[in-house]
């Protein structure tokens, strides 16, 4: 999995629900020049980001949830 995957079920684990902001926003600022230049990427960035977010918290509550 990957690290945003990783810190996706450790901040659903520990509830800090408001922290996923700051995941983001994390990943964006080390990401800005790279975004800002390239549209295409900035789209598939934004996509695979949101994607893993969802991917970890299906993850969560079918492994914390459901069981």
């Amino acid at each position: 999995m990957s690290n945003i995957n990783n810190l996706t079920i450790l901040i659903l684990i520990c509830h800090f629900l408001g922290d996923f902001h700051l995941q983001s926003e994390k990943i964006s600022n080390a990401r800005f020049k790279q975004i800002e230049e390239d549209k295409t990427f900035a789209e598939y960035y934004l996509i695979g980001t949101l994607y893993s977010i969802l991917l970890a918290i299906i993850l969560y509550y079918m492994i914390f949830v459901l069981i």
